[in-house]
């Protein structure tokens, strides 16, 4: 039953990602499918925290139901980022779906960013270590975050770096 109700809500959610770029909206209205971002994101932008963190889900929902479609989502929004130049070698926190343009250069291993950090390293463990572009993408980040001197952020992530 629970397999069931998370293929409806995907289903709900999937007009999200119908944008020029692939990027979701934050929002969409589940019964028309109509997405929109919040009004406070920079130029209308999605939150690199809150699309980074559908990725798990996704993925598992797609191995779950042996459909891709949702792998194919998430994993667009991979190649994507890949592809894009990062200031400051992080990723910044507001994407334009429609342009597919940063909404502005700051980066954060805070609020709005730093839960598609964790994702990346979350998504390695899920795939039993063998996505090994995400565990790429995941230490890249993490040595840029040590050269720069945000170490506090790091203790966040302390539990999760000792399981591997």
């Amino acid at each position: 039953v629970f397999k069931i109700k998370a293929v409806q809500l995907a289903g709900k959610l999937l007009p999200a990602f119908n944008t020029p770029t692939g990027i979701p909206w934050a929002m969409v209205n589940l019964k028309s499918g109509v997405g929109r971002n919040w009004g406070w994101a920079s130029a209308g932008s999605s939150i690199l925290a809150e699309f980074g963190t559908l990725h798990m889900e996704f993925v598992h929902l797609s191995y779950l139901t042996g459909d891709p479609v949702y792998y194919n989502k998430v994993m667009h929004i991979r190649k994507l980022l890949q592809k894009m130049d990062r200031p400051n070698g992080l990723y910044p926190n507001y994407l334009n779906p429609r342009t597919g343009r940063w909404g502005q250069h700051h980066t954060s291993v805070g609020g709005l960013g730093d839960s598609f950090y964790e994702y990346l390293l979350k998504a390695w463990l899920m795939s039993d270590k063998m996505d090994t572009e995400a565990r790429k993408m995941y230490d890249d980040a993490i040595e840029l975050i040590t050269n720069k001197g945000m170490i506090g952020f790091l203790s966040c992530w302390a539990n999760a770096l000792f399981s591997l």
